[in-house]
């Protein structure tokens, strides 16, 4: 061994010297693995698969649905899915286990069921579901005669099963087309009903609803209603300038927005202020019973009541104005409410007259697939999936399990492993000294001789 710190590496001379010293237990590991893996393989009973070509095929060209078109690949993958599940469905293998010679319709499930774990599909070699449209339909049995029957009859019933189904689903698609198209009829004649019921309550303005059936907007309903909100705009602005007027009247003061409404009251106003700037003048230098003094109380007197009364009449003119804008405001509001609900009338006729042809549209487009339908269930629909048996299964000659030459080289070459593993742990496990080497190194002291091992006679 060579060194490596503390410890001794192994060389390949000790790998060889444990194969050969343990080499009898290698050799019996290797040969008793071998043997029993081939006296199994021999003693296991062989299994045989029969294989049926179907091509399953599905066309687009004559189909009396409407359909979108779509990548051919990514349809054919779904279709060959379909049969695929179709194949393996309980009604498919029951069938082909009750046509058994001897079976019948008293088929036991768990004998069906066992079939059914047999049976695989599959695309042919290098291809896949999206570039080929043929299954192959295998089933594997430890009976060749019965693998082949069970292949063909699962073949057969995959067939008849996918007809049936095509023949349902168009009958099953008119049926509901049917009821459909009955619903779409109900609905028209509440719709109708509707209409009439609308048009008995909608009274004089029926005239007017019948002709414009494609009511979008009223344009006299957005000018009325733009001149009742400016109409009641301006009477909540007279109405606060009179509460607002009333109030300082009382108090003795005049609105300064009354004064600037109007240029002969504040001409008076103005007057009456230069007057009482003149009095209080003439007060500083004279008593009250000056003749000027006494004229000009006069003129401010007659310039007040002048004033009140000019209040007074430009109160008066707006109350007017206030009367009649409410009476325009009133009116308009009236008429607003008038054609608002006739506006919501026209809304709701036109609803109803869309609703209507909607429904017309859709029973007419029912009534084209349903005629369609009956033609293509006439033509038994077999322009669209074609269903064909290329090459049904022959009678297997060899079994596919089990592979006896196979097992016996992975028998053979775990058994040489095993007996290996066995001999390197035995000598893992032995802490006794084989070589000079390892004595001179763990116990650090000289060999002063070698006794050699020698076999017996």
């Amino acid at each position: 061994m060579a060194l490596l710190g503390d410890r001794m590496k192994p060389t390949l001379r000790d790998l060889l010297r444990i194969v050969f010293t343990y080499k009898k237990l290698i050799l019996f590991c290797f040969l008793g693995v071998t043997v029993v893996v081939a006296v199994a393989s021999v003693l296991m009973k062989p299994v045989y698969e029969a294989s049926v070509k179907v091509s399953a095929q599905e066309t687009f060209r004559d189909n009396p649905v409407a359909r979108q078109w779509v990548d051919p690949r990514v349809a054919r993958l779904a279709f060959l899915q379909r049969q695929v599940e179709i194949i393996l469905s309980d009604t498919v293998i029951r069938r082909a286990a009750e046509n058994l010679p001897g079976m019948g319709r008293d088929v036991a499930p768990k004998y069906w069921r066992a079939v059914q774990a047999s049976v695989a599909v599959a695309s042919p070699k290098g291809f896949d579901f999206t570039s080929s449209d043929v299954l192959i339909i295998s089933v594997r049995d430890r009976d060749p005669k019965r693998a082949q029957q069970l292949a063909n009859l699962v073949a057969m019933a995959y067939r008849d099963r996918s007809a049936e189904l095509r023949a349902t689903n168009t009958q099953q698609t008119i049926k509901n087309l049917t009821e459909r198209r009955d619903d779409i009829k109900k609905k028209i004649d509440q719709i109708l009903d509707r209409i009439e019921d609308f048009r008995l309550k909608a009274g004089p303005d029926v005239k007017y609803l019948t002709s414009n059936p494609d009511f979008k907007g009223n344009p006299q309903l957005t000018e009325y209603n733009s001149n009742y909100l400016r109409a009641r705009t301006l009477l909540a602005e007279i109405t606060a300038y009179l509460n607002e007027a009333q109030r300082y009247l009382k108090s003795g003061l005049i609105p300064y927005k009354m004064l600037a409404g109007n240029p002969a009251l504040l001409k008076i106003k103005d007057n009456l202020t230069l007057l009482q700037a003149q009095l209080a003048k003439l007060r500083a230098q004279y008593t009250e019973r000056y003749p000027q003094v006494l004229i000009i109380k006069r003129e401010i007197e007659a310039n007040k009541l002048q004033l009140m009364e000019a209040v007074r009449q430009d109160l008066q003119s707006r109350r007017v104005d206030m009367a009649a804008l409410s009476a325009r405001t009133a009116e308009l509001k009236r008429i607003v409410d008038q054609l608002t609900k006739i506006e919501n009338k026209q809304f709701k006729y036109t609803r109803l007259l869309r609703d209507y042809q909607m429904q017309q549209d859709s029973l007419q487009s029912l009534r084209r697939n349903m005629a369609k339908l009956s033609v293509a269930q006439i033509l038994d629909n077999k322009k669209n999936i074609s269903i064909s048996i290329l090459d049904p299964a022959q009678l297997p000659k060899r079994p596919v399990k089990p592979k006896r030459t196979l097992y016996t080289l992975l028998g053979a070459i775990f058994g040489l492993l095993l007996g290996l593993g066995l001999a390197f742990w035995l000598d893992f496990m032995d802490h006794t000294f084989k070589t000079v080497e390892e004595v001179e190194f763990y116990l650090d002291l000289p060999v002063l001789g070698v006794i050699p091992k020698t076999s017996r006679m």
